[in-house]
């Protein structure tokens, strides 16, 4: 090596050790700024919205939302409602619930937020103030099977506003032979996305029930159903409860015929052209609703609608939003006359579900249909099998 190439190593050598030594110092700088930085606070109040009075006690567990869903922290509300929780990382969204009597209520809220405000109600067995105001069966065909989607749609008008949970909220029977179709059953409060809820069997033979809670405002409950049909067949509903307004949905192809006494009455559905409609108005618990049905067809593939993201099944009670109050409250006729248009703008959140129904019916029906085409073309296959030929070319 000549004397020229060491001097100009000896130089280069300081060189990178004061540029390593700098790197290693501005890590270190950043390091301490982020340990010294002050930590993402959430704060917010909890008020019971049954007595007026802030809720003190509650849980409160905060999610962050930006890479998943991760619990973040949790605290319980003082004596005045309020809290004040420092998220074991900082996030740009939350989500924040309260746990009041069992039943937990979520809200999202942004990191910039100063604050959140989250409204609770006290919780009961049986609450006066809540009825059902429709119960809406879309029924169709296809290949030997029947299929039927339940909407039923429940006020809860309580005064003081309360929530009802208990272990039979909400009723309903199905046919003999019908089998519920998995992860059909629904809930959906008033303003929100649908969420999952389970019918479970009940003791008697072909009778369900909703175990959700029933807050203040209104609530959905969407279930599917499927059995056999040979081109025709007899339903009856059995209603539990007494309904403001039954509906049966059903292709134009198919035919409706109404058992004596019912009180059925074909209605034109706006916007449903291919549907035939008949409605029976404030109908009495244990009415008789029988009726039967023949022929084959399909009713139009509803509109997607919005359906909520997985929230955090850890830890988590039945779960209810707060209900969003409005002025469209179902209005009562003064008289057996239906009115098409008062109904209509009276109940559309619950009467046009049936052609705006969730993402979820909306798969159980295109699943059904699938299956029931396989099923018809093995028959097929098995009745004629000198005539299946699989050409290539």
């Amino acid at each position: 090596m000549s004397k020229m190439q060491s001097f100009a190593l000896a130089g280069l050598a300081p060189s990178k050790t004061l540029r390593r030594a700098a790197l290693a110092t501005f890590a270190l700088v950043v390091l301490l700024q982020a340990s010294f930085a002050p930590a993402q606070t959430l704060s917010g109040t909890v008020n019971n919205s049954s007595t007026g009075k802030p809720s003190a006690g509650d849980e409160i567990i905060v999610f962050s939302l930006d890479q998943g869903i991760r619990k973040s922290g949790r605290i319980s509300t003082d004596a005045q409602g309020r809290f004040t929780l420092k998220p074991d990382k900082a996030q740009t969204r939350y989500l924040v619930r309260a746990i009041h009597q069992g039943v937990a209520y979520d809200q999202v809220v942004d990191a910039k937020a100063a604050s959140v405000a989250i409204k609770v109600y006290d919780v009961a067995q049986n609450v006066n103030g809540i009825g059902v105001v429709a119960d809406i069966m879309r029924i169709q065909a296809s290949n030997g099977e029947l299929m039927v989607t339940r909407d039923i749609g429940v006020r809860n008008t309580s005064n003081p506003p309360r929530v009802q949970l208990k272990a039979r909220n909400l009723e309903f029977y199905i046919p003999d032979g019908a089998r519920i179709i998995e992860n059909s059953g629904v809930a959906i409060i008033e303003n929100s996305p649908p969420m999952k809820s389970t019918p479970v069997a009940e003791r008697e033979k072909n009778r369900y029930s909703f175990i959700f809670p029933l807050g203040p405002g209104s609530t959905r409950f969407e279930v599917s159903y499927q059995l056999p049909y040979t081109g025709s067949a007899k339903l009856d509903p059995k209603p539990i409860y007494p309904v403001e307004h039954f509906m049966v949905m059903l292709p134009k192809a198919m035919q409706f015929k109404a058992a004596t006494s019912t009180g059925f009455k074909a209605m034109n559905l706006p916007n449903g052209p291919d549907a035939a409609v008949e409605l029976a108005a404030k109908t009495r618990e244990r009415q008789n609703l029988a009726f039967n049905i023949s022929g084959e067809g399909v009713l139009p593939t509803p509109r997607k609608r919005g359906v909520q993201s997985s929230m955090p099944p850890e830890e988590s009670p039945a779960g209810v939003a707060p209900a969003t109050h409005s002025n469209d409250r179902p209005r009562r006729g003064s008289g057996p006359r239906i009115k098409v248009g008062d109904i209509l703008q009276a109940y559309r959140w619950w009467i046009l579900c049936g052609l705006a129904a969730t993402v979820i019916v909306s798969a159980v029906c295109v699943a059904w249909r699938q299956q029931a085409a396989a099923r018809a073309f093995m028959r097929q296959k098995m009745h004629h099998p000198r005539k299946e030929r699989c050409e290539t070319r």
